[in-house]
């Protein structure tokens, strides 16, 4: 499943990929809108994953 990442709203997307975990998915693919601002290789990790816990 793919994802389209929201940078203003990570939120929302943090919502969607619980919503799908839950829902069984195990594979997820995080696509990040460009341009993409600087330094966010690490942040999906850390706004979207991690902020999941």
């Amino acid at each position: 499943m793919q994802v389209l990442v929201s940078y203003d709203e990570p939120a929302t997307t943090r919502e969607t990929v619980g919503r799908l975990v839950d829902a069984g998915m195990n594979h997820i693919v995080l696509s990040l809108p460009r341009p993409c601002p600087r330094g966010v290789t690490r942040w999906p990790a850390d706004e979207i994953i991690a902020g999941r816990h």
